[in-house]
């Protein structure tokens, strides 16, 4: 039922990019969920498309594909290394 809700509603309905992602009748913004988190968005995605991103405040809009951006030849520039920045400069768990 997990399974089948994750690829119905989160990706083909796009509930959290629509505002319509509720749980227990509350609305669920990705954005002000009180965690840390970064996106990296693809602008020519065409499986998972641009307008499906969460909008979070540390967010990364790429030029590469669905593919590309985490095989490709700029992959490292434009994904892997400010990934690992990101989570480098997160604070250690006590």
């Amino acid at each position: 039922a997990a399974g089948r809700q994750l690829f119905e509603d989160f990706i083909g309905k796009d509930v959290t990019g629509t505002g319509r992602w509720h749980i227990r009748g509350t609305a669920i913004t990705p954005a002000a969920i009180p965690c840390p988190a970064i996106e990296f968005v693809s602008r020519n995605d065409r499986i998972v498309p641009a307008a499906s991103a969460a909008n979070l405040p540390d967010r990364h809009d790429l030029g590469a594909g669905h593919v590309g951006m985490i095989v490709g030849g700029s992959a490292a520039t434009q994904v892997w290394e400010p990934l690992s920045g990101w989570l480098n400069a997160l604070p250690q768990p006590k």
